[in-house]
């Protein structure tokens, strides 16, 4: 037996392989770790597809032999005492099949169609029941004795399974791909307005409103003669009248410039989110992607017109940042006594040019074919995997993303469970920690650099104001006044970064917890998918995997340090001189937002997995569906092999995470039923 550590700690998870001598028994893993094995009594040999394999029950029917992968015969009694041995072939012409030999192959028969044509829920439906009454029933049948059992109380959504019921088969491509949402079902404009569509349509028409306000603001422009190369005065008067305004147009800008960056993100995270197709490509080269998150890993792995096509929608929210931040700067006259705020005509264009291009790009995101259906949400992963299972990823049910990285896939390969509890730290992977801390680092030491020489260089109250500055610094007159208010905005480019990295980290966070919730003993959730027409218990939303209210603290959270940064220096003209004023005061405040953030991410860093409640011995279970190490397509596809028993309609149902087999090797998967939770040093495949 060999167990497998990753790193200096032990994972949730470790494997055991049994020796390449030609026939293996199933009966020579121990179901504990040290225990002495059985005689064997069950020889494992190839079938006829190449693979090693065996007649394992990981369903309540037992499976009928046959040498196609995908066909079965209706089980006759529920026994898990049945086995089927397949015939023998010594090919080894596959890679897989190189792989794989000498392994323990536990592939369950997942993608296996069962014989039903007419679903329950339609007969329930057609004898006039309804979840509430389907539920009532089996109350009344069990007399309540099964919900007080510990583990296996159902919440709410566990009516709605029972109104679909999971004996349910679907006998034709043409049905399952209708179930899983590219049917006809439903108005057109409400298939197109759901999920990650609506999110983009909803992103496009607030952009065509900020487009109406540049468009405008340019005709006024142009019939006051004031959109010109050089800049041009908008407004002459005191300085404190002057600053104010500038004060108050700058917060629109900041607004603007902040939601180019964050319609970007959610683009772009769509953009570059696999299909299945693109998935099984990876997989079959043993290469993973991410799912459910923005990922540069992916690029590689989509087709180049979106990979092109998100690089420039990013390049046209960054630019955002300069331009926006460029438009206006205020200069101080001789007199001292006045101030005039002033235009970069020349920069108002170039916002309409550059608002039109980011929404031919948004549009050219929503024209995607419906039919391509990315896996952008974990609960797109799920309820593709389920309905069709990964043939890259059978009988290795807990395999982790470490492994997967050094290229152990373990498909066939059984594994002992140790529970372990972690925290949300472990969930990003060390490169995007690294990644984020670096963003974060660079404008927090730019910010501390200015005001420490805004408070050596300036006055001793030097926080009297936040709208007057402190100190000044002369500019070379040879930079051109264009050339001079865009490089001044160049440090908004590092809020845009971070503001990418912060995202992304929170945005592992919530999906890792979001799958999670699915093995907390007790707990049906609806799968939450984002394109296609919601079937049975599955619900939808605009949101990619960072929830909506958390993305609004963070919108708001950048938009105010992008005004505070704005304020914080000036371009200015003294005596005919440019130079550049710093206020100290707005610094403070930006370093204190910097710091908000950091402890945001932190804070929510040490935030345990959700997890079950303790047992007998007071230890606290791990969660087998945490995401150690940030997310794996390869990882959730391995979660996701559903037994036989299980219809493919199961996608439409509540579901949960748990042990659907035991035995001296145990299978765990989604179910629509109730499940086991894993037993600590057993072994599972």
């Amino acid at each position: 037996m060999r167990v497998f550590n990753n790193g200096r700690h032990r994972t949730g998870s470790s494997s055991y392989r049994h020796p390449r001598n030609g026939s293996t028994t199933i009966e020579s893993i121990p179901e504990i770790p040290g225990e002495e094995s059985p005689p064997p009594t069950r020889n494992v040999t190839t079938s006829s597809s190449n693979r090693p394999t065996f007649g394992w029950p990981f369903t309540a029917q037992s499976m009928a032999g046959s040498s196609h992968r995908h066909s079965t015969q209706p089980s006759t009694q529920h026994s898990t005492q049945q086995y089927t041995q397949h015939s023998a072939q010594n090919s080894r012409s596959t890679s897989f099949l190189r792989r794989n030999s000498g392994w323990i192959n536990l592939r369950p028969a997942s993608s296996v169609l069962g014989s039903d044509i007419i679903p329950d829920y339609v007969v329930n439906f057609m004898r006039g029941e309804t979840p509430e009454s389907l539920a009532r029933k089996q109350h009344e049948r069990e007399g309540g004795s099964r919900g007080a059992e510990p583990g296996h109380t159902r919440n709410q959504h566990s009516q709605v399974a029972e109104f679909f019921s999971t004996h349910s088969r679907m006998g034709s491509r043409g049905n399952l791909e209708d179930m899983l949402g590219n049917g006809k079902k439903g108005s057109f404009l409400k298939r197109f307005m759901s999920g990650w569509r609506g999110g983009i349509a909803l992103n496009m028409s607030l952009a065509f409103a900020i487009l109406l306000a540049a468009i405008v603001c340019v005709v006024v422009a142009v019939t006051t003669g004031r959109l010109e190369a050089e800049p041009t005065t908008m407004l002459q008067g005191t300085c404190g009248r002057v600053s104010s305004i500038d004060l108050g147009l700058h917060v629109p800008l900041n607004v603007f410039a902040v939601f180019f960056i964050v319609c970007a993100n959610y683009v772009g995270q769509v953009l570059v989110s696999p299909t299945r197709t693109e998935v099984a490509a990876a997989h079959s080269k043993q290469r993973a992607l991410d799912i459910g998150i923005p990922s540069v890993r992916n690029l590689k792995a989509i087709s180049a017109s979106r990979a092109l096509l998100s690089a420039l929608i990013i390049v046209m929210a960054v630019g955002a940042q300069v331009v926006y931040n460029s438009i206006l700067f205020t200069t101080r006259n001789d007199d001292g006594a006045s101030c005039e705020l002033m235009m970069n005509g020349a920069l108002l264009g170039a916002v309409a040019i550059l608002n039109l291009v980011f929404i031919l790009g948004l549009a050219a995101a929503l024209a995607r074919p419906a039919s391509s259906n990315p896996l952008v949400t974990v609960g797109d992963a799920i309820a593709s995997f389920i309905t069709e299972a990964d043939q890259d990823t059978e009988g290795a049910c807990l395999v982790t993303k470490a492994d997967i990285t050094s290229g152990r896939w373990g498909c066939g390969e059984a594994r002992y469970w140790f529970s372990q509890t972690h925290r949300w730290i472990a969930v990003p992977s060390k490169v995007r920690w690294v990644g984020w801390f670096v963003t974060w680092l660079l404008p927090t030491g730019m910010a501390g650099a200015m005001l420490g020489m805004a408070l050596v260089d300036g006055p001793k109250n030097a926080f009297g104001s936040f709208n007057k500055p402190t100190v000044t610094y002369t500019l070379p007159l040879s930079i051109p006044r264009l050339g001079e208010s865009m490089l001044l905005a160049l440090p908004h480019l590092l809020l845009a970064a971070l503001y990418f990295s912060t995202n992304a980290i929170l945005t592992v966070f919530y999906l890792a917890r979001e799958f999670s919730q699915f093995a907390i003993p007790g707990n049906f959730c609806s799968l939450r998918i984002s394109s296609g027409q919601p079937l049975g218990a599955q619900t939808t939303s605009y949101y990619l995997s960072l929830p909506r209210p958390l993305s609004w603290v963070l919108f708001l959270l950048f938009v105010a340090k992008g005004f505070m940064l704005s304020q914080s220096f000036h371009l200015t003209t003294l005596d005919s001189t440019p130079t550049i004023s710093l206020n100290p005061l707005p610094l403070v405040i930006l370093i204190g937002l910097l710091a908000v953030t950091a402890v945001m991410v932190l804070g929510l860093s040490l935030r345990r997995s959700d997890i079950g409640p303790a047992s007998d011995e007071g230890r606290r279970p791990g969660n087998p569906l945490s995401l150690k190490g940030g997310s794996c397509s390869a990882v959730i596809s391995a979660r996701c092999h559903r037994s036989a028993a299980e219809g493919a309609d199961i996608a439409a149902l509540p579901l949960t995470w748990g042990v659907v087999t035991e035995g001296k090797v145990g299978h765990a998967a989604f179910s629509s039923r109730d499940v086991e939770p894993l037993t600590v040093a057993k072994a599972y495949a």
